[in-house]
């Protein structure tokens, strides 16, 4: 949580379902690319929202973190879920955020555009939330780079509740 983290690509267009998201993460981290003896010790961690758990709707397999655990840990043997079962708060996450980006931690590469418009386009809704216009799909790249955060460097640390943590 101290370090710099950086993202580095993102999935270039709108998936329909979990199994065509797996397909276009594989044709961006090409296995034989990024495999263990070209990143060194770099795990495979996946992180997300709660909804992932939710039942898959065609029944194939148990949920959308099975589908991705199945159709990538033959390509990368290191890949752990670290994906929460209830989602952290709104407020605290977005906190955790952008405090890592005015501290110089969090960096997105130019490249990943869906990322840059949804943080430049992000509003609170004035409760404590998010405000998600009909049909959102813009606060969804954020949303995932907030959980991420929120798992490496949470605003405040649930075992000393109103403590902040400092870097």
């Amino acid at each position: 949580a101290r370090g710099t983290h950086y993202l580095v690509a993102e999935n270039r267009k709108q998936c329909r379902d979990t199994d065509q998201a797996c397909d276009q993460f594989l044709e961006t981290f090409k296995p034989d690319q990024w495999d263990n003896e070209k990143i060194g010790r770099l795990d495979l961690q996946i992180t997300g929202d709660s909804s992932g758990w939710a039942r898959d709707t065609r029944n194939r397999v148990d949920n959308d973190y099975a589908i991705i655990k199945q159709r990538l840990t033959p390509h990368f043997p290191r890949l752990s879920l670290r994906t929460p079962s209830s989602n952290p708060p709104v407020s605290a996450s977005i906190l955790a955020t952008n405090r890592m980006f005015a501290r110089k931690l969090l960096f997105f590469d130019r490249n990943c555009g869906k990322h840059i418009s949804s943080a430049q386009s992000t509003v609170f809704d004035g409760k404590g939330g998010i405000a998600k216009p009909s049909g959102d799909q813009v606060t969804h790249p954020m949303d995932d780079c907030r959980y991420y955060v929120n798992l490496v460097a949470p605003a405040i640390d649930r075992t000393q509740f109103g403590k902040g943590i400092s870097f």
